[in-house]
């Protein structure tokens, strides 16, 4: 495994200035607003110990990807990437407004604990539910060019372990072998290959 593959992100970027919500938020309920900037994309995640048994979202992909995409042409968002990690999910997303980032996430994180949890209440289907949610989603947004490539990459790797059922070390050693391939001109510079982040 190569050391760039390990230091897919500078440390610390959990906490990052424009990063808002997760574990940053000690209480539900914000005394700031979250950071946002339509002409950027936006990394989030979304976790609930929750999620497992019957309630993991691995079980419910199909349904979270159906939510995911009417919430996402309901509210104009563009969606870049999606991972489902069976206990928290990442989306890499830009959204036109804050206003509809907002009825994005309410949407889309309201239906899916209304899904997990086998619920048909309003609270459930139109509001961040915390019965069901860890925090609120947590927030990023991502720069244009290497880190939005990297932001790919590490979406790639949750996928991977999902859908191959490897460990971190061995997804992030295939896409090292990836980066290598594609660094020593083995690979061709396709634009799938580049909008995975590589190169």
């Amino acid at each position: 495994m190569t050391s760039k593959q390990t230091k897919l992100f500078p440390r610390g970027w959990l906490a990052h200035s424009t990063a808002f919500g997760g574990s940053l938020l000690k209480k539900s309920n914000p005394k700031v607003k979250r950071i946002f900037k339509r002409t950027l994309p936006m990394h989030i995640v979304m976790r609930s110990e929750n999620a497992n048994g019957t309630r993991s979202l691995i079980r419910l992909n199909d349904k979270i990807e159906q939510i995911l995409q009417v919430q996402a042409a309901k509210h104009h968002i563009k969606i870049y990437a999606a991972a489902n990690a069976g206990n928290h999910l990442h989306l890499l997303i830009q959204a036109p407004s804050r206003e509809q980032l907002s009825a994005f996430l309410k949407g889309f994180t309201g239906r899916v604990a209304q899904l997990a949890m086998g619920t048909k209440t309003e609270k459930a289907r139109d509001a961040f539910d915390s019965r069901f949610w860890d925090s609120r989603p947590w927030t990023r947004l991502v720069s244009w060019g290497k880190e939005f490539r990297n932001v790919l990459k590490y979406i790639g790797i949750n996928t991977n372990e999902t859908n191959l059922r490897m460990n971190r070390a061995g997804t992030r050693a295939i896409f090292a072998e990836i980066q290598d391939a594609f660094d020593q001109g083995l690979l061709r510079r396709s634009p799938t290959l580049i909008a995975a982040g590589f190169g």
